[in-house]
């Protein structure tokens, strides 16, 4: 005689929707956890299915454990197991849905019944929407056994991205010197893929190349991965003075993830490095450098007393024959007679750099001068025009309140 299949279809969604609650985070445990039984007045009740007073009984046994361990799957892909009850009791094993920690739906089963002996089939199918270290779902099933009410199917596992780049979103190459390119190293790989390919690598600039390798065992273990890929990135010393950023783009054949991007940053700086400076001697206390800028803000101080800062330049790809000579000093200061404002630069001889010379800048605000206050738009430009090549025109801010 041929008994019907009888085929319970639950679907799982790892992220939370309207009306569906979902657990994950924390520790996992393996061990089945118990769920708590609704109370019916009546005994022989169990959430509408009759229990027998007397027998015979059905037995519902569950022909493995009530939870499955699924490890690591994908985002957005649909993952099922199927569980098998048997009847091993005298008497129609009825199944009946109950409450989950997800979304759920129970086919037709013919009659609501399994006949002694015979078996049916529970398959549990998810499809995860975000990653998750950690999660565990459970559906519960009610039966007419009276030793065994509630089976609390669990499925346990983690979800991940097919395709994880580190950096994750930025690179950034060390600072290009004057003829030596730079490079920095990524990484493309997953930890649900067993393979995939890099395809090309777009770099829209031409001071940009990039290369790829195979990772070895040893390092994909590092980050518990199955297949991936090391990226080297280069700038060449022929891209512009200045800071730059370039999209990068990677091609894969992993569909899901078939272009990656990341922002790689590089910087080439001028022949011209600012930087704080201290004369011996003296105290720096009142000052504050952004050298990025440069900026130099002198703080406040009274007219009659008047101000003094200090900078310092290294100017590189100067001959130890060749002077740097200040050719002219434009000062543009909103509301402030410029005159009051000096300038003095001068060679510092005993630095010993090379292929470089250091240069002390020394910014002084006269006593007397007219108070108020010159900050951001306010702030006093400087300019330096010098006979160097790559340094015809240099600009500082300064910065001060008079008081």
């Amino acid at each position: 005689m041929n008994f019907p299949t009888i085929l319970a279809v639950i679907l799982v969604g790892i992220s939370a929707v309207a009306g569906i609650v979902a657990f994950t985070g924390g520790p996992v445990a393996t061990e089945e956890v118990p769920v708590e039984e609704v109370s019916t007045d009546d005994p022989y009740d169990n959430h509408g299915l009759k229990i027998a007073k007397e027998p015979p009984y059905p037995k519902a046994a569950l022909q493995e454990d009530a939870h499955h361990e699924f490890g690591v799957m994908n985002v957005g892909s649909t993952g099922s197991h199927t569980f098998i009850i048997k009847n091993e009791g005298e008497a129609p094993l009825q199944l009946k849905k109950g409450d989950t920690t997800c979304k759920c739906t129970l086919s037709e089963l013919a009659e609501n019944e399994i006949p002694p002996g015979e078996t049916a089939e529970i398959k549990l199918e998810w499809t995860p929407k975000e990653p998750t270290s950690q999660f565990r779902q459970q559906a519960d099933i009610h039966t007419n056994d009276p030793e065994n009410k509630t089976i609390a199917l669990n499925v346990i596992g983690a979800v991940d991205d097919f395709l994880h780049v580190v950096p994750e979103s930025s690179w950034e190459l060390p600072i290009l010197g004057d003829d030596q390119p730079r490079s920095m190293e990524g990484l493309v790989y997953s930890t649900v893929l067993d393979d995939f390919n890099i395809q090309s690598i777009e770099t829209p600039s031409d001071y940009l190349t990039a290369e790829w390798r195979i990772l070895e065992e040893d390092e994909l273990a590092q980050y518990n991965a199955k297949s991936g890929y090391e990226i080297t990135v280069t700038a060449q010393p022929t891209m512009e003075v200045g800071k730059h950023s370039d999209l990068v783009t990677i091609t894969t054949d992993v569909e899901e993830r078939e272009r990656l991007s990341m922002t790689v940053y590089t910087k080439r700086p001028g022949p011209v490095q600012a930087a704080s400076y201290i004369p011996p001697g003296k105290s720096g206390a009142h000052l504050k450098w952004r050298p990025e800028l440069p900026a130099l803000n002198l703080g406040q101080f009274r007219s009659e007393d008047g101000q003094v800062g200090w900078y310092s330049l290294v100017v590189r790809g100067v001959k130890d024959d060749e002077e740097l000579v200040v050719e002219d000093i434009e000062k543009v200061i909103p509301n402030f007679n410029p005159d009051d404002l000096e300038v003095e630069i001068k060679r510092d001889e005993t630095a010993n750099l090379p292929n470089a010379q250091r240069y002390l800048v020394t910014f002084r605000v006269k006593p007397g001068a007219k108070k108020g206050s010159h900050l951001m738009k306010e702030s006093a430009k400087v300019t330096l025009k010098t006979n160097i090549k790559g340094l015809e025109s240099y600009k500082f801010y300064i910065q001060f309140i008079v008081i």
